[in-house]
């Protein structure tokens, strides 16, 4: 079955949605930034162990909901680092522009429900660098990660990206 809309109710069953794979997790869009008069977006996130993407920005706000494992949330506010630990039942929200990662903690599951708003540009990253989810994952080609993210408005601070460190 698929998502079905009345006049102003949209149901999407379980198994439906448009699922993407990137960097080893699968996300599934439920509700479409189209389907909510774009207001949000609203997806199911699974990362697998030691999943996460490294410190970005972006103008959408994000608001996590934990169903499953432990995800440690990476927060650069005033030029300080801070973790914030969430489990099954937590809740993350993270403004717009707020540098900020996650990543799993543990072997999982993991699993979280996510929420942009607005949504659409979170939509179009998604499509335009994840694989299909009906077919192998391809490896992320970060050429055009940043090319994309620099269309939407996304930095990855230097200073925060792997090997910046060493």
């Amino acid at each position: 079955m698929s998502a079905t809309t009345g006049t102003r109710c949209t149901f999407v069953p379980a198994d439906v949605g448009d699922a993407y794979r990137i960097i080893g997790e699968r996300l599934t869009f439920k509700i479409t930034n189209a389907i909510s008069d774009n207001t949000f977006s609203m997806m199911v996130l699974e990362p697998g162990p030691n999943g996460g993407p490294p410190v970005h920005t972006h103008p959408s706000a994000e608001i996590f909901y934990v169903l499953d494992g432990q995800f440690k949330f990476l927060i650069v506010e005033d030029g300080v680092l801070q973790e914030v630990l969430a489990g099954p039942g937590d809740s993350v929200h993270i403004p717009g522009e707020l540098p900020h990662a996650y990543q799993t903690v543990g072997d999982g599951p993991h699993k979280t429900v996510l929420f942009f708003t607005p949504g659409g540009d979170m939509e179009r990253f998604f499509a335009e660098l994840g694989t299909p989810d009906s077919e192998p994952e391809t490896p992320l080609d970060f050429g055009k990660l940043l090319s994309v993210a620099a269309t939407l408005n996304w930095t990855f601070p230097p200073e925060f990206l792997p090997g910046a460190a060493e």
